[in-house]
């Protein structure tokens, strides 16, 4: 996860959460997204993110929030059955531009 605060840290940025008065924090959306679901708080989530039942998506305008995120593989060897499914997944997706 690249939204880890000791990474931030790495990287000279300050906390991203700054100022905001977290109650709850954990490395796993699932359990995020189940104390937002019991009423807990709110939370980002990314756009692509499986989202539990229970919850409602609201879309950020600003400020625009956006990263770029690679699928790297080795050149010239053939893929596994699993990352061959990955791959093609991948690159039908209609990813934003």
């Amino acid at each position: 996860h690249c939204e880890f605060p000791s990474n931030f840290a790495k990287a000279g940025i300050a906390p991203p959460y700054k100022g905001v008065d977290m109650k709850f924090m954990s490395e796993r959306e699932d359990w995020v997204q189940a104390m937002v679901a019991a009423g807990l708080g709110m939370t980002l989530m990314p756009e692509f993110l499986p989202i539990i039942d229970g919850i409602e998506t609201r879309p950020i305008i600003e400020p625009e929030v956006s990263r770029t995120i690679s699928l790297v593989t080795v050149a010239g060897r053939r893929h596994a059955p699993g990352v061959a499914f990955a791959v093609d997944a991948a690159r039908k997706m209609g990813w934003p531009a």
